[in-house]
């Protein structure tokens, strides 16, 4: 098939998507007027990503399939909802409401992918299909967005324009285009009836994983015995998080190996270690956490102080799946989305749900209700002042002098009596801001035989005081480099015959010492550090 006429089944594709999914391009077209405006919407990400799952809903075959009143029915709840989401994200002052309208959002996107992952029929096959699909939309906006940024990287550099590409229009276009193309993309799917696999796709799941994942999990279920027998020993890491990780890319790799009837009888085996992975996973975190009562490690999501029957809920909705899997049904189908739809239960039902639950058990009285709801804090960050840009620059001066090529520097001591190299002086100004963990601060003053070094007034003077002869000095090192700092970046876009000369020696010098400065750098409210070379005189 040559790329003629895969342009021309892309587009039948789109026509045919605009019939069955109207609802889905007005979504598209919403999601990308948000990303270009987004700077005058607020909580324009939680409108963004509303749209976005909605499309993913409206692309599924339980839309598509729906009569035309069904249909039309269906966009109305979908319009209400995100309207009503949204208004509740912006409008309420209670955490609680805030919170649980959250964990509302994430269900719906939850479940929007579950429905868009239910086929009428040939589940294996078209898990496999709409699962590349997903990716394959995901790198058109990815290529397009690369492409526009790329595009007017090379203009700004060719025509020196000096474009601002962190917040203005070109990442709103780009942002916008991409968003766009590849929902059009997404939603173009057509269900596939082939079961049409690649050789490399056949060799992986066919051919290697499915002589491996027997041993692998088989291992898995020793290590969980492991800590039931032995719950204080070493290498709890697969515990956490990393347990769900490894358990859901196990799962995927057998859904995929599922398109192949010869490996039937290994992937049922896989099932059933699925099925017994959770009881003994349930079994080793309850004896790690009363080994480790008094330490911070806590197995799985849930905290050392947080209650553990979601945990236990989850993994026993994965162990009877499985089970009913191994024993009943044969294969895993259709109804594993069932069990994916109940462990989003578990975990975002609103109030209940673990992230709710657990949420409002954290929550004081004083944290119960907001000083200003997600409107009123748009209003006040537009209206709020520009904060001016701190000050912040580096200087670097010449403090070695030599006219030989292999020499780095010489100097005659006949006038010096001591020579001291890299003196290095900080004024810090926000030591108390650093937190527990702070830097080693260099001082800021340094005493050598009758002479004191001193940086004072903001780290903008160099105080030189020889306790002999009563001699004072003081220099201004901030108005020299800022000085020359705001010259180099004026003249930073002119050719270099057209510059201003430089002096790259800064030195001062009185009747007793003599002062090379070698760098300064300098953040408002923060540091000035000060390094230099000093001449003591005979």
């Amino acid at each position: 098939m040559n790329a003629k006429t895969k342009i021309k089944e892309f587009a039948v594709n789109i026509k045919t998507a605009a019939v069955t999914s109207p609802g889905a391009f007005v979504l598209i077209a919403l999601l990308g007027l948000t990303q270009l405006l987004y700077a005058h919407i607020p909580c324009a990400i939680d409108l963004n990503i509303l749209f976005a799952f909605s499309i993913i809903f409206t692309a599924s075959d339980f839309v598509k399939k729906a009569g035309q009143k069904q249909k039309f029915t269906i966009y109305i709840l979908v319009a209400a909802f995100i309207g009503t989401l949204y208004a509740l994200k912006l409008f309420t002052h209670s955490t609680k409401i805030a919170l649980a309208s959250e964990s509302i959002g994430i269900l719906y996107y939850w479940i929007a992918v579950i429905v868009f992952f239910s086929p009428e029929q040939n589940y294996i096959t078209e898990f496999k299909w709409r699962f590349i699909h997903i990716l394959v939309s995901l790198l058109f906006f990815a290529a397009l967005y690369a492409g526009v940024f790329i595009s007017v990287f090379f203009i700004n550099a060719i025509f020196n324009l000096d474009l601002d590409f962190v917040d203005s229009v070109i990442f709103r276009i780009a942002n916008s285009s991409a968003s766009v193309t590849g929902s059009i993309v997404f939603i173009s799917y057509k269900t596939k009836t082939e079961r049409i696999h690649s050789k490399l796709f056949t060799l992986m799941f066919r051919d290697i994983l499915s002589f491996l994942l027997p041993i692998l999990c088989m291992l898995g279920l020793v290590y969980l015995i492991k800590f039931i027998i032995f719950p204080a020993s070493i290498g709890y890491e697969g515990l956490g998080i990393t347990y769900y990780v490894i358990y859901a890319a196990l799962v995927l790799c057998v859904l995929m190996m599922r398109n192949f009837d010869s490996v039937q009888k290994r992937a049922r085996f896989i099932s059933f270690a699925f099925a017994l992975a959770p009881l003994l996973f349930i079994a080793a975190s309850i004896r790690v956490r009363e080994a480790y009562v008094d330490r911070w490690f806590s197995p799985g999501f849930t905290q050392k102080k947080e209650s553990f029957i979601h945990e236990i809920v989850l993994n026993a909705v994965l162990c009877l799946f499985f089970m009913y899997a191994v024993f009943r049904d044969k294969k895993i189908t259709i109804k594993l989305n069932a069990a994916i739809a109940a462990v989003g239960l578990v975990l975002f039902f609103p109030v209940i749900g673990y992230r709710n639950y657990n949420a409002y058990k954290k929550l004081d009285p004083e944290s119960l209700k907001k000083e200003r709801n997600a409107l009123e804090w748009f209003i006040y960050e537009k209206k709020k002042p520009a904060v001016p840009k701190k000050i912040s620059f580096y200087q670097r001066y010449t403090s070695t002098f030599s006219p030989l090529e292999n020499v780095g520097n010489i100097i005659d001591t006949n006038a010096y009596s001591e020579l001291l190299f890299d003196i290095s002086l900080t004024a810090d100004f926000n030591i108390k801001q650093r937190g527990p963990v702070q830097p080693e601060i260099k001082p800021s003053e340094m005493t050598y035989k009758n002479y004191i070094f001193r940086i004072a007034e903001e780290g903008k003077l160099l105080y030189i005081l020889n306790t002999l002869t009563g001699e004072q000095s003081a220099i201004d090192v901030y108005e020299r480099a800022k000085a020359d700092d705001d010259r180099e970046t004026a003249e930073l876009e002119l050719p270099k015959d057209k510059r201003t000369p430089v002096d790259s020696v800064f030195v001062f010098e009185n009747t007793g010492i003599k002062i090379y400065i070698c760098s300064y750098h300098y953040r408002e409210d923060d540091y000035a550090t000060v390094d230099f070379n000093a001449y003591i005189k005979r």
